[in-house]
């Protein structure tokens, strides 16, 4: 962790949230696009064509950060998590569901697009589908990068003293 502020942390998980929820209407959005492809007669909102376009994970995020998000307002209004479980049990029931879903879930899915994916499907995607992947990933990292320079100049953050750093001292 390069910067020790609880403000830092507060704006990282922001984002990340922001991002993920943006991701979850565009993935959607543009699957959809792509089935639809503006053709004759094509309907965009049709319930065959959006069971199609709407990957299964999207929809399980979405309802995981429902459940999760209720939760915690129910602790937030002084009662129990679903009328179950004290605010102790309650972070430790998603610690582990999220530390397992991170750890194991996870592994699996990710080695599962590696066993699914071959190199004859990635030729026929054509290059335009990785200028798209490229450019958002520059986009978001030049925004990430930006919105670190800034709010370090304007004192949001400061670096965080390393440990055994002689040039610390004279600072």
């Amino acid at each position: 962790q390069l910067f020790a502020d609880d403000l830092v942390f507060k704006i990282a998980a922001v984002t990340k949230l922001t991002r993920n929820i943006f991701l979850a209407a565009a993935i959607p959005l543009l699957a959809l696009k792509l089935n639809v492809g503006g053709g004759e007669g094509a309907k965009f909102w049709s319930w065959s064509t959006m069971k199609k376009s709407i990957p299964g994970f999207v929809l399980a995020f979405l309802f995981v950060a429902c459940l999760r998000s209720y939760g915690d307002h129910m602790l937030g209004e002084g009662g129990r998590a679903y009328g179950l479980l004290s605010k102790e049990e309650w972070t430790r029931f998603h610690s582990t569901i999220s530390t397992f879903g991170g750890h194991y879930c996870l592994g699996v899915a990710m080695a599962a697009v590696g066993l699914g994916t071959s190199l004859s499907v990635l030729k026929g995607v054509g290059y335009q589908a990785f200028l798209v992947g490229f450019a958002g990933s520059a986009a978001v990292s030049f925004t990430a990068f930006s919105s670190v320079v800034i709010l370090h100049k304007v004192g949001l953050i400061r670096p965080q003293a390393r440990e055994n750093d002689p040039d610390e001292a004279k600072r």
